[in-house]
């Protein structure tokens, strides 16, 4: 059978288990596609000499959707999801940043910033800059008075 065959014959499969799974922030069609996906990597990968393709099937969707499910429960791809395009003028010229937070985490980070004084912005913008010392006691103090105030603010 055919990868495509394989595929449209066992589509009820992929959206049966697709059903056991929550996906935080996505909706269940964004599951099911997943899902999908993992069907048509198995009919792809399938060897007929090595048992029944449902049972094969099953398996690949299962672990794509659990590796799914982890990662997005990580947060790892947040910054990422919520990313948006925005202009801004630094030193003069236009300039695009590709991904950044949401507006509401930027505005968390402004208020954290706002909260903290000149020393502890200091070392957050040679931190930033790539010009901290982490052997100077107090601006390494600092850094880490300014990482727990962002921690509260966010």
């Amino acid at each position: 059978m055919t990868t495509a065959a394989l595929w449209t014959k066992h589509r009820s499969l992929a959206h049966s288990i697709a059903t056991l799974y929550f996906l935080p922030g996505s909706e269940r069609q964004d599951v099911e596609q997943e899902a999908l996906i993992g069907l048509w990597i198995a009919a792809r990968d399938y060897d007929p000499a090595r048992g029944a393709f449902p049972a094969f099937a099953a398996c690949v969707i299962h672990r794509r959707l659990k590796t799914l499910v982890t990662r997005a429960n990580a947060g790892k791809h947040r910054v990422l999801t919520d990313a948006s395009r925005v202009e801004f003028e630094l030193d003069g010229r236009d300039a695009t940043v590709a991904s950044v937070v949401a507006r509401e985490e930027l505005e968390l980070v402004c208020a954290g910033l706002a909260d903290m004084t000149e020393l502890e912005r200091d070392a957050v913008c040679a931190y930033v800059g790539g010009t901290y010392d982490s052997k100077d006691k107090r601006t390494e103090n600092a850094l880490t008075r300014a990482r727990r105030k962002l921690g509260e603010a966010a």
